[in-house]
C-alpha cells in the first residue's frame, strides 16, 4: 500500500512542472500563428500573380483585336 502511495506522489510531484507546460503551450501557439501567417502570405502572393497574369492576357487580347 505504501509503495503505491509513494509512486503516486512521485508521479504527481514530477509531472507538475508548469514552466515546461507553459513553454510547450507558447511554442505550440507560436507555431500555429507562424503557419497561419505563412499561409496568408502565400495566398496573397498567389492572388497577386493570378491578377497580373489575367491583366496580361487581357492586354494581349485587346492588342490582337486592335491589330485585326
Amino acid at each position: 500500500m505504501y509503495e503505491i502511495k509513494a509512486a503516486a506522489e512521485k508521479i504527481s510531484t514530477t509531472s507538475q512542472n508548469w514552466s515546461d507546460a507553459w513553454n510547450v503551450a507558447g511554442v505550440g501557439f507560436g507555431v500555429v500563428f507562424l503557419v497561419l501567417i505563412v499561409l496568408a502570405v502565400a495566398i496573397w502572393i498567389t492572388g497577386y500573380i493570378v491578377k497580373r497574369m489575367e491583366a496580361r492576357t487581357k492586354n494581349t487580347k485587346a492588342k490582337e483585336k486592335k491589330a485585326s
